[in-house]
């Protein structure tokens, strides 16, 4: 499944993105709102026209061009709520699930604090041009330009 996004903030679109990408047989679908289905094949999307929304079947690979509404959350219903607080979940132990409750969890072979260390050095310098020579040689002396 390939599928790349393209924010619609950017000044491109997905279309222009499509077509100076070199990406072949590419379909392109500016201002997605919501992804409904996937398949291996294709996607169902639904995308903000002028007039409302438009739900349509895009095949893979495709470029989508997202809206900022993509990824608000979807609260449940009260009664979904009421329903989750009611549910019973299941309590599985080791032997239910086939597993030795002797066995060790976790082998643990080393544990330690990553530390690191700063050094900072003033340059002094009675005017800019000097400062930025100085620091130029330091920069060559720790060959990082």
């Amino acid at each position: 499944m390939s599928i790349w996004c393209c924010a619609a903030a950017r000044p491109r679109t997905p279309t222009a993105a499509r077509c100076t990408s070199g990406w072949p047989r590419t379909w392109a679908c500016p201002r997605v709102q919501k992804i409904d289905e996937a398949s291996a094949e294709s996607l169902a999307v639904e995308r903000i026209v002028e007039d409302g929304y438009q739900r349509l079947r895009v095949r893979l690979p495709a470029l989508l061009g997202v809206s900022s509404e993509i990824n608000e959350p979807r609260y449940p219903p009260l009664k979904g709520i009421m329903a989750a607080g009611r549910a019973q979940i299941p309590v599985w132990g080791a032997a239910d699930l086939g597993l030795d409750a002797a066995a060790g969890k976790v082998n643990l072979r080393r544990l330690y604090v990553e530390t690191r260390e700063a050094h900072v050095e003033l340059i002094e310098a009675d005017s800019l041009t000097e400062a930025g020579a100085r620091l130029a040689d330091k920069l060559r002396e720790a060959r990082l330009v």
